[in-house]
């Protein structure tokens, strides 16, 4: 059984694209291959393609490729996980930083 990469809960914003549409949500957890955006309007309906995104919070804005991996509608609005296509160096180093973070914090 392959073990889950460690979750940080977070309060930034996605702002992602198929190419035509421009949907929002909230990323409620990232990890250094995924990240998962809750509140999307339930006209997203994900397709097995890559989407493009901006993810920021208040000092910090990161562009990602996303393959969708699952998906929850609940009334009108859509959780989904995204798996980040080959995360930047930039990512990595974010991580990392929020783990010892958290880690120091216990």
């Amino acid at each position: 059984m392959q073990e889950r990469a460690a979750r940080i809960d977070t309060d930034m914003i996605s702002s992602f694209t198929d190419g035509n549409t421009i949907f929002r949500g909230l990323v409620a957890n990232i990890s250094e291959g995924g990240l998962k955006i809750t509140n999307i309007t339930a006209r997203f309906r994900p397709a097995p393609q890559q989407y493009a995104t901006i993810v920021t919070n208040r000092d910090r804005k990161f562009k990602l490729n996303l393959l969708p991996v699952w998906f929850e509608q609940c009334d009108q609005r859509v959780t989904v996980g995204f798996e980040i296509v080959a995360p930047s160096p930039d990512w990595h180093n974010y991580i990392d930083t929020m783990l010892n973070r958290s880690a120091q914090s216990c």
